[in-house]
């Protein structure tokens, strides 16, 4: 069974880690490389594909080994750092084949938050911070900044990876939160969940965080969970469209200490709402849930990031800025 939120964790990608693992080439400290000597040599071959293609007005991101290219410039547009922003890109590696790509034919920009360490590589995360909302740049980044010696399909190992970002959108966490509240209000409504005859017991609640909670079936008594009470549940997590991330499965429990930090807040706060046999239905919002979590280009890259504790298991089913619900059963108190 694969539960994301046995723990409550802020996102966190850890950079020391991930940059020791691409000097040593991989995982095996046998593979160890001369990182200097390797930074070096492919700075020039950044330099010489700019010379190779008549590339020219290359710049580099502070003084780090990134170059960017401007394809399109919009000086009056919202600056990207720190901000949630919305995204199209094609990647691939140095004057090779595209290994993963997000286009406007593919639907809505793709979100993350830039400056926070929940982009991945991180050499993106820097280069999109030079970028202003209508812009489009060419990055070219060293594999001490991408994927290191990690190797993936597509994708050899301390490969230069070139990437076509064009910001689509800028925002703050404020506005990402009242396009998601739209999206919940929606939700209730074209399910009905306010209609007494189609679904008896109660309306939808508001809770503190702007988590919306309804009853589906009545429980006994009126005692509700206290912290540090241990709770057992039975629930299913899913995704406004329906599409499933996790459940318990059989007669399987999950068990956890109430109110100290151990699930994401959102799931806390629908669980304090519960008495004894309730079950009950949670949306939450992303910023009492997985938040920014981590974005990480390509997606199937993924696997091989949580195998290597780089970045936190839930990231596997939870993009940034998800809106997610819980059907749950509270089965014990104790």
């Amino acid at each position: 069974m694969g539960v994301y939120y046995k723990r409550y964790f802020r996102v966190f990608v850890s950079i020391a880690a991930l940059f020791l693992l691409q000097q040593c080439g991989g995982l095996d400290d046998n593979d160890f490389i001369d990182s200097d000597q390797l930074a070096r040599e492919q700075n020039i071959a950044i330099l010489n594909f700019f010379a190779d293609n008549n590339i020219t007005g290359e710049e580099q991101v502070g003084d780090s080994p990134i170059y960017f290219v401007r394809e399109i410039s919009n000086t009056d547009g919202e600056e990207t750092s720190s901000a949630v922003c919305g995204i199209y890109y094609t990647a691939s590696v140095l004057d090779g084949e595209v290994f993963d790509s997000h286009l406007p034919e593919d639907g809505e920009s793709i979100l993350l938050r830039q400056g926070v360490n929940a982009i991945l590589p991180i050499g993106l995360d820097l280069g999109i911070a030079q970028m202003k909302e209508g812009e489009t740049f060419t990055f070219f980044i060293p594999s001490a900044l991408g994927y290191g010696g990690f190797e993936f399909p597509q994708i050899p190992a301390n490969s230069i990876i070139k990437i076509l970002v064009s910001v689509d959108r800028v925002l703050n966490e404020v506005d990402r939160l009242n396009e998601e509240i739209a999206l919940i209000n929606d939700f209730v409504e074209s399910n009905e969940l306010n209609d007494l005859e189609q679904n008896p017991l109660s309306e939808v609640r508001i809770l503190s965080s702007g988590e919306r909670y309804k009853t589906i079936v009545a429980g006994s008594g009126s005692a509700r969970p206290l912290q540090n009470q241990v709770v057992s549940l039975t629930y299913t997590g899913s995704f406004l469209d329906g599409d499933v991330f996790d459940a318990t499965e059989g007669d399987a429990f999950f068990t956890y200490s109430f109110g100290n930090n151990q699930v994401i807040p959102g799931f806390d706060n629908g669980v304090g709402q519960m008495v004894l046999g309730e079950r009950a239905l949670v949306i939450i919002p992303s910023n009492s849930g997985y938040g920014a979590s981590v974005r990480v280009i390509p997606a199937f890259a993924k696997e091989e990031f949580i195998n290597n504790r780089i970045i936190p298991s839930f990231v596997q089913a939870i993009d940034p800025y998800e809106i997610i619900m819980f059907d749950m059963n509270l089965r014990e108190i104790n």
